[in-house]
C-alpha cells in the first residue's frame, strides 16, 4: 500500500543525556542566581542538584507597553498569540513527542513564552518557536476559522 510509510525522523528525539555540570547530589535544590541584567533583560541560572536530570526550563517575558493599553491592542495581542500557536501546531507535534513542552501566553504586559524539557533540543525548539514569532504568516483560511 503506497500511502503506508514510516514516518520522517524525528529531529526533536534527544540523543545527548550529559549533564553540564559535575556537581554532587544536595539535599535542598539551589536557587538561581542572576548572571546578567540590564535595561532589557534579566539572565538567571539555576542548576538542579537534587534530582540532576538532562532538562532545561527557559521562562520568557516579552513585555510590551501596548499589550492591554486597550480593548483593541489586548485582542490583537491575543490574537496574535492564538495565530502562532495554531502556525506551530504541526511543527512541535514532533518535539512534543520528543520530550518537549511550550506555552505561549498573552498577558496583560505582554507575551509570555515558556520552553521545558530534555536540555538536547530545546535550542532547536526555542528557535523554531521565535523564527515563527518574527515569520509569521498568517493562512486567511486558518484565520477565518479562528
Amino acid at each position: 500500500i503506497p500511502e503506508l510509510h514510516l514516518p520522517k525522523p524525528n529531529e526533536f528525539i534527544p540523543t545527548d543525556f550529559q549533564l553540564f555540570s559535575k556537581e554532587k547530589h544536595t539535599a535542598r535544590p539551589q536557587l538561581p542566581i542572576k548572571i546578567k541584567e540590564n535595561e532589557f533583560c534579566r539572565l538567571f541560572y539555576g542548576e538542579d542538584t537534587f534530582y540532576r536530570l538532562p532538562k532545561a526550563y527557559l521562562y520568557f517575558e516579552l513585555r510590551n507597553p501596548l499589550g492591554s493599553a486597550d480593548p483593541l491592542h489586548s485582542n490583537m495581542n491575543a490574537l496574535y498569540v492564538e495565530l502562532v500557536e495554531d502556525s506551530l501546531t504541526e511543527i512541535v507535534y514532533p518535539a512534543q513527542l520528543g520530550g518537549l513542552q511550550y506555552e505561549l501566553s498573552a498577558l496583560n504586559y505582554g507575551i509570555q513564552l515558556t520552553v521545558h524539557g530534555f536540555s538536547h533540543k530545546i535550542k532547536q525548539l526555542l528557535e523554531t518557536i521565535i523564527d515563527r514569532m518574527v515569520n509569521i504568516k498568517v493562512n486567511p483560511q486558518r484565520f477565518e476559522i479562528m
